[in-house]
């Protein structure tokens, strides 16, 4: 038996193996939540029940990470956001896509780090909210929907400035 012969057989064989095929529909596509959305971590937390905790702040998910050199360069403008509005008027979350949990600890806490922090260490969060750089920041409004997604670090200007008015308009402040 030639070598053709035998690549002809191997071909033949594997022709005829069944093949899966994967159906995306609405049911089970991952979609990115957009403007105006329910955020995905909200949409328990903000359902029919009025008791839950967070109903009615305004949240800031800030995704990060300490290997990424503009999100290092962020964090004094982030801390200085945190500070002008208060953990009562804005929840500051930020969601680090390390996966080393020793270092991403230190940083925390060598940084003073002191609002809440989430690891994501499957990027399931990153996912769901359709963040593909970092830093990515979502504001999402007291009812749970998304307001607005900012990319990146702008040197140019600070954090307050930059998403302020929109923090601003999501507690009702005139701006």
């Amino acid at each position: 038996m030639s070598l053709g012969d035998l690549a002809r057989m191997y071909r033949a064989k594997k022709d005829s193996q069944p093949k899966a095929v994967k159906i995306f529909d609405d049911d089970n596509m991952v979609r990115a939540p957009h403007k105006g959305d329910v955020a995905p971590e909200f949409a328990r937390s903000h359902g029919s029940s009025s008791s839950s905790g967070s109903r009615g702040q305004v949240t800031l998910l800030d995704f990060w990470a300490t290997w990424c050199g503009p999100c290092r360069h962020a964090l004094p403008g982030l801390k200085q956001l945190q500070s002008a509005y208060g953990s009562e008027q804005l929840k500051v979350i930020s969601v680090s896509e390390d996966e080393n949990e020793d270092d991403w600890q230190a940083f925390v806490d060598k940084n003073g780090m002191d609002w809440e922090q989430r690891r994501d260490e499957n990027h399931r969060m990153m996912r769901q909210y359709g963040a593909n750089a970092l830093p990515t920041y979502i504001l999402i409004g007291g009812d749970g929907t998304i307001i607005q997604q900012w990319v990146g670090d702008d040197e140019n200007q600070s954090l307050v400035n930059r998403l302020g008015p929109e923090v601003d308009r999501a507690l009702g402040k005139r701006s």
